[in-house]
């Protein structure tokens, strides 16, 4: 399982990160891999759950890999910096 974001705390009342989620990138081919919650997973892609809250122990840049299949790298390539970094 990967390590989670030293800012992020699990609670006892967390779902577990029960489903392995491998996002390749449209752009690079790059492959990522995330442990996810199964419920939230599917609560999100039925657009009943917001992104942020289905897999807030991800940071940003992974949120938006697994949302636009673009990795941080080619991310940042195509549109720059985030200036709010």
């Amino acid at each position: 399982m990967p390590e989670l974001p030293a800012h992020w705390k699990r609670l006892d009342s967390d779902p577990p990160l029960d489903l392995p989620l491998e996002v390749t990138c449209d752009t690079c081919g790059r492959t990522g891999s995330f442990w996810v919650s199964r419920a939230r997973f599917t609560a999100w892609s039925q657009r009943r759950m917001p992104m942020q809250e289905a897999f807030a122990h991800l940071s940003g840049p992974d949120r938006e890999f697994i949302k636009s299949r673009t990795c941080p790298s080619c991310w940042t390539d195509t549109f720059g910096p985030n200036p709010y970094a």
